[in-house]
């Protein structure tokens, strides 16, 4: 069954919305016939702010200042307001214009609502756990490749519908009340890479909810170069990953490994055998033909490879063959390791490898191209 959020299940102490004007003053109306004085709204709001942690005024002049100045009102004083005079809840919801934290700078505007619970939902949750900076009045997220952050912020508006966005050179800044609806939602106790689990419903979620999870760390926090690998710092959020990948019957592995420098300490790599890389491909692939965004690029791409390399007819060329193979399509002109992978037909670590040896006896160099690197001959043959 599908899962909505209503805009009266955001946190409401946190949440201020914009009504379409003409709405407005129709829900203004029915509060004045039905209380009879403005003064006896205003008392009735201030009895109800206790419930958030509020403590507002019980002049009048409160409400008309929410009725004829204020362009945001509390979420609490409507949702409270329309369950005393028996509004309907869902008919607000369709002439909520725009929504924003009480104390957020960014608006959510043409809002989706109510918000579905989809694997790029949940998707954004675990974006927030791997590259993500959540705090009370923020939400940041990190991706230095222009490509990936154009994707995430896609996700962002799937889920929430417009909204605006605060650009740095290295991410994004996203409206704080977005990670509060999450949060909640799902509840999270912790975004810290060194601390965070992956929550309960996702845990026990369905198969395209596991799926749109291991495709979130893999694209923050994994690599795929001859086999999938996915990386953490943090043993419990490992093992939970690992735990995923076995309820959906995969063979994975955990190895642990020890990192120099700032990130000290015990790190772990959970691998993804080659005998569930068929499997996995084909699951991504059919959450991503109905969520085409959840689409990781690249490393997608190769895990296709490597399962291509895999049934390849041959398993070993004689001696010299790719260096061979490699050094001859370099006559034609320069390119780059994906593209030399593509003509030996080997997985991109393997290539690396003869690329470096070659190099290391001068038959080979390397240039920057663009955003890339290609590689050429040293001299021609």
């Amino acid at each position: 069954m599908t899962k909505h959020i209503h805009w009266w299940e955001f946190p409401l102490d946190l949440t201020s919305i914009k009504l379409e004007k003409n709405f407005k003053e129709k829900f203004f109306k029915k509060s004045e016939e039905y209380f009879s004085t403005t003064g006896k709204i205003a008392l009735f709001l201030q009895k109800k702010s206790k419930l958030y942690s509020k403590n507002i005024t019980s002049d009048y002049r409160i409400v008309w200042y929410y009725k004829k100045k204020a362009e945001y009102i509390p979420a609490w004083v409507i949702y409270e307001i329309a369950k005393k005079i028996n509004f309907k809840l869902s008919e607000i919801e369709k002439y909520i214009k725009s929504y924003v934290s009480t104390y957020g700078r960014l608006y959510g505007y043409k809002p989706k609502l109510p918000v579905i619970v989809t694997p790029e939902f949940i998707s954004i949750a675990i974006h927030m756990m791997c590259d993500g900076s959540v705090a009370k009045k923020n939400f940041f997220y990190y991706q230095k490749g222009k490509i990936g952050l154009e994707r995430f912020k896609r996700l962002i508006q799937n889920v929430f519908g417009g909204y605006e966005i605060k650009e740095y050179k290295r991410g994004c800044y996203i409206p704080a009340l977005f990670s509060e609806v999450i949060t909640r939602y799902l509840n999270v106790d912790t975004y810290l890479s060194a601390k965070c689990r992956i929550p309960k419903k996702i845990m026990n979620g369905d198969k395209q909810v596991k799926i749109a999870t291991l495709l979130a760390v893999l694209h923050d926090d994994g690599n795929v170069s001859g086999r999938v690998r996915l990386l953490s710092s943090n043993r419990n959020f490992a093992y939970d990953l690992k735990s995923i990948m076995e309820s959906l019957n995969y063979q994975c592995t955990v190895s642990i490994f020890k990192r120099k420098g700032k990130m000290k300490g015990d790190h772990y790599a959970l691998y993804l055998s080659a005998n569930s890389l068929k499997k996995f491909a084909k699951d991504c692939e059919e959450l991503i033909i109905k969520f085409s965004d959840m689409h990781i690029g690249r490393k997608l791409n190769e895990i296709k490879n490597i399962i291509r390399i895999n049934n390849r007819k041959w398993k070993q060329r004689r001696k010299f063959k790719t260096k061979d193979i490699i050094l001859e399509s370099l006559t034609r002109g320069p390119k780059t390791v994906y593209e030399l992978r593509e003509i030996v037909n080997i997985n991109l670590w393997t290539t690396y490898h003869h690329l470096q040896q070659l190099m290391r006896k001068n038959r080979v160099k390397k240039f920057k191209s663009g955003k890339s690197y290609k590689y050429t001959l040293t001299r021609q043959l």
